[in-house]
């Protein structure tokens, strides 16, 4: 009698566990008349929204104690927290995460410009100035410095340039044409500086330089420089064997179509493998199809056909300015192109967008000085010089051109002088 009432116990423990999950699942939808499956979806985002914003505040704290490096190395997420309290209405526990921020990763200069409208709406405007003057000094973003320039405008403190200016032969002029929409924020910036470094003038056209079709993208040379670096990888002999086991010729891969077949169809033989490496090349390929080029070949023509030689004595050629990237004949790109009379350059290589870099607006002008150092000297007839020290020496990379000096070397500022001393008169 005694083992048969256990056993009933035993019965209704075991019904009561299985039922349980079941009652639980449920009692939300019989509570609410709706979804038990939406509620507990429901009840799931929030939970995880509110861990997810709990480890991030615990994150921060971490990094905020810790290590300088560790700091710098985490720093987005400072930022982020900052950004999710000034959302809040937490303006001073905003301020406090900006301030730390910029003060570990100075560079970045839209969270300068968010802690500088901070600091103004805290009636704090010293600090709110020395904030704006930097994003106005190093934005390449327009709307950033526009945004600064109004700061700074409202505490009645415009901001001023700092350029000297040193004696200009205004008898020798070589125009700067602005291309397409490029600010003319960049060309004031290039005409301050060339007149300073050469001591001609040039003049900003008023006219501007409008853009036709672009001559090609740059998938097709990305394409051919994929198809390299997989022949360097594997070994000569290992590719050609693909090449010929594929159906295809060495010539024939020199088509961008038929590139783009052979790479797919190896992709398919090479299986799971291959089609890792295919979501790869698929994500960098769309990347280069939306970079445009314009062919210098083109372009200079099209100039010289807007801006003929002018019976202006004192107008020495043309050097045109674009902010879209540029290449000649079979080159992967070029910083810019001249002839005696007339030349163009793109700024777009010097752009802290192109190289993802920290926004530096001085960097990106310094960039732009030494090849329009290097075009205007071509310009007026200037050999091209091969000292590595000076701005006009040919550069075949950013980094090498970073390292060249911005301004001429002692043997160009000679042959300057005798152009000034034969022309300028």
């Amino acid at each position: 009698m005694k083992l048969l009432h256990l056993k009933k116990i035993f019965i209704i423990l075991v019904l009561i566990l299985i039922a349980w999950p079941l009652f639980r699942f449920l009692y939300p939808a019989l509570k609410t008349g709706g979804s038990a499956n939406i509620s507990a979806s429901q009840d799931s985002t929030l939970n995880d929204k509110e861990e997810s914003r709990a480890d991030l505040e615990y994150d921060v704290n971490k990094l905020l104690r810790g290590d300088q490096i560790v700091l710098r190395g985490g720093i987005d997420k400072v930022f982020k927290l900052a950004e999710i309290r000034e959302r809040e209405g937490n303006d001073m526990g905003a301020l406090l995460l900006y301030q730390r921020g910029v003060e570990v990763n100075a560079t970045n200069i839209p969270y300068q410009m968010k802690l500088a409208n901070l600091l103004a709406n805290h009636a704090r405007a010293a600090d709110a100035e020395e904030r704006a003057r930097i994003v106005f000094e190093l934005a390449e973003d327009e709307e950033l410095i526009g945004k600064a320039d109004d700061l700074l405008k409202s505490f009645g403190h415009p901001p001023k340039s700092a350029m000297l200016r040193e004696q200009v032969d205004k008898n020798i002029e070589v125009i700067l044409i602005p291309v397409g929409d490029i600010s003319d924020r960049y060309l004031v910036s290039l005409q301050q500086l060339l007149e300073q470094r050469m001591g001609v003038s040039f003049p900003i056209s008023p006219q501007r330089l409008d853009l036709e079709a672009p001559d090609r993208s740059y998938k097709e040379v990305f394409v051919q420089d994929y198809l390299r670096a997989l022949k360097n990888q594997v070994g000569e002999t290992k590719f050609s064997s693909w090449v010929i086991k594929l159906g295809f010729t060495p010539y024939a891969l020199n088509s961008y179509d038929n590139a783009i077949k052979f790479l797919n169809t190896l992709f398919m033989q090479l299986g799971p493998d291959g089609q890792h490496e295919q979501r790869g090349f698929e994500t960098q390929l769309q990347k280069a199809e939306k970079l445009k080029q314009y062919n210098t070949a083109r372009l200079i023509p099209l100039l010289r056909a807007k801006f003929p030689s002018a019976d202006n004595s004192r107008i020495k050629g043309y050097l045109a300015v674009m902010q879209e990237d540029m290449y000649e004949g079979e080159s992967r790109f070029r910083f810019g192109a001249a002839l005696p009379g007339y030349g163009v350059m793109s700024i777009k290589r010097f752009t802290s967008t192109f190289n993802n870099e920290d926004q530096n607006r001085p960097r990106l002008v310094d960039r732009a000085l030494k090849q329009a150092l290097s075009s205007a000297t071509y310009i007026l007839g200037i050999p091209r010089c091969t000292n590595p020290n000076c701005a006009t020496a040919y550069p075949n990379s950013l980094p090498e051109l970073d390292h060249k000096p911005d301004t001429l070397c002692s043997l160009c500022l000679e042959r300057l002088a005798k152009y000034k001393e034969a022309e300028g008169k």
